[in-house]
């Protein structure tokens, strides 16, 4: 599958990239929840906003377009989470959708969640069921500010950093690893979708979560996989 230029979008411009194939569409039949909501670009990062007091998510993704994911990276800037409503989370997911709806297939992402006062950090990957989450840590702005979800053909890693002051990651810290070989749907990841999205449990108004400085780059920083769906 090609890849071409280098994807980076910063998600301060004011309008959606030309990378995202689609605006409120967030990786397809993700659980049952529908879409609903606005995503507002501006200096500080793209607010993604679910619908006041309506069981929804909302994002940005590629989901129009099947991309290849293998030896590529992800990075990305959380700068603002919610902590009002009973649940919520923010994800940043590539999933494989031809092989499962409503999140039972293949995938790997980060995501926060908020639970009854409670603000927590996952890396998660789901092989239909198996592999669960082997990190989940107490949510911290300071530590969590920046993410990065690599695959090396081999491994997945989940990387965490601070902010180094500049407005760019720090020391990053491996926060989890997991070997892919051996597992035969594995290959579903060169047929994915990428994206990321918030929610809303039905429970609170005024819900924002806010990311800037997406990048996305394969191996040697020459190819990635968004930008050749672009045309």
């Amino acid at each position: 599958m090609a890849k071409t230029a280098t994807v980076d979008d910063a998600l301060t411009d004011g309008s959606k990239g030309a990378d995202w194939a689609t605006t409120t569409v967030p990786l397809g039949n993700w659980g049952t929840r529908t879409v609903s909501g606005t995503v507002t670009e501006a200096s500080d990062g793209a607010a993604c906003a679910p619908t006041d007091s309506t069981d929804c998510i909302v994002g940005y993704s590629t989901s129009d377009t099947a991309l290849d994911f293998t030896e590529s990276e992800i990075v990305f800037e959380l700068t603002e989470v919610e902590t009002g409503a009973n649940e919520s989370f923010f994800r940043v997911v590539v999933c494989d959708e031809t092989s499962g709806t409503n999140g039972t297939g293949l995938y790997a992402h980060w995501e926060y969640e908020y639970s009854f006062g409670t603000q927590t950090i996952r890396a998660v990957y789901n092989n239909f069921g198996s592999s669960g989450t082997a990190y989940s840590a107490t949510y911290s702005s300071t530590d969590h500010r920046w993410f990065r979800l690599r695959d090396t053909g081999s491994d997945i890693y989940w990387d965490t950093a601070t902010d180094n002051g500049s407005g760019a990651p720090g020391t990053w810290t491996n926060r989890r690893q997991l070997s892919t070989s051996g597992a035969p749907t594995y290959s579903g990841m060169t047929s994915a979708s990428f994206g990321f999205f918030a929610s809303n449990d039905g429970t609170k108004t005024g819900i924002v979560y806010k990311i800037r400085n997406v990048n996305v780059t394969s191996a040697g920083g020459a190819q990635n996989v968004l930008a050749w769906i672009r045309g």
